[in-house]
């Protein structure tokens, strides 16, 4: 994904991946790790953003596993 926050032309790139791991158990762990790359002129902002998107992810992801604890 591309953010472009600013009117001077600065652009974020954020990428995200997602893992998926099944165990013996048929147990499946999922891990998401986020990535932003930040122009040098916006990198005493990167703190807060990266503050920013762990929480939003670990929301994200607990909404994700209650519904698919939920599905039948």
């Amino acid at each position: 994904m591309k953010l472009n926050p600013s009117s001077e032309g600065y652009v974020i790139d954020i990428r995200v991946e997602v893992t998926l791991n099944e165990n013996r158990e048929g147990v499946t762990t999922v891990e998401r790790d986020v990535y932003l790359g930040f122009p040098e002129p916006l990198q005493s902002l990167k703190g807060a953003w990266e503050q920013g998107a762990t929480v939003e992810g670990e929301r994200v992801m607990g909404f994700l596993k209650t519904y698919v604890e939920s599905l039948p």
